[in-house]
């Protein structure tokens, strides 16, 4: 019996030894792993410095990465702003689709200068519609033109073509329906008319 009492207490003991080497080793890898996160977020916290800090060149401090700013801002534009492709069937008019892009072009671009907002604009048009825009503006390129010139371009070229005609006989057929009020017709006379 006490051959079994003094096996059991060596063998508790071995595993309270290795317990604690267990708990010395995750001690260990825990603080090798905060001493490497605390590296890295000083290398990242240099590197984020020394990219918002501005250069000095000639003893004035200039940003040298105004072009890259103004190019990010161009890219996130970019983004936000769906492609236009023209199709007078289905009511895809440059007039309807520049209203909904209207605030991203000229309020969130304000701080782009005027060419690179032609730029955004142009690169938004899909391939058919540059094709068509580039031969009617031509012998310039749609670059050389001014932003609020290029957008009365686009709007003329790129609108319904319906005659006068047209346009009345559209106006005679409308039909105030009997879940619109009011309110409502008025404004589809008015889209229409």
């Amino acid at each position: 019996m006490e051959q079994l009492v003094e096996l059991l207490r060596l063998q508790l003991q071995a595993s309270e030894k290795r317990a604690d080497e267990r708990a010395a080793a995750k001690a260990k890898r825990e603080d090798i792993r905060k001493a490497e996160y605390e590296l890295m977020t000083r290398a990242l916290l240099a590197k984020i410095e020394a990219l918002s800090a501005p250069q000095t060149a000639g003893g004035s401090t200039t940003p040298v990465n105004a072009a890259s700013e103004k190019e990010l801002i161009m890219q996130s534009l970019s983004q936000r702003i769906a492609e236009f492709v023209f199709d007078p069937d289905m009511d895809v008019t440059f007039d309807n689709w520049y209203r909904r892009v209207e605030a991203t072009l000229t309020v969130d671009g304000a701080s782009l200068d005027e060419k690179s907002r032609v730029r955004l604009l142009v690169s938004k048009l899909h391939t058919t519609a540059f094709t068509r825009y580039g031969n009617h503006v031509l012998p310039r390129t749609p670059w050389e033109i001014g932003f609020d010139k290029s957008v009365k371009l686009l709007t003329e070229l790129f609108d319904k073509p319906l005659s006068l005609f047209h346009l009345r006989y559209q106006c005679l057929k409308l039909v105030k329906d009997d879940a619109d009020d009011m309110l409502t017709y008025t404004g589809i006379v008015n889209r229409h008319c």
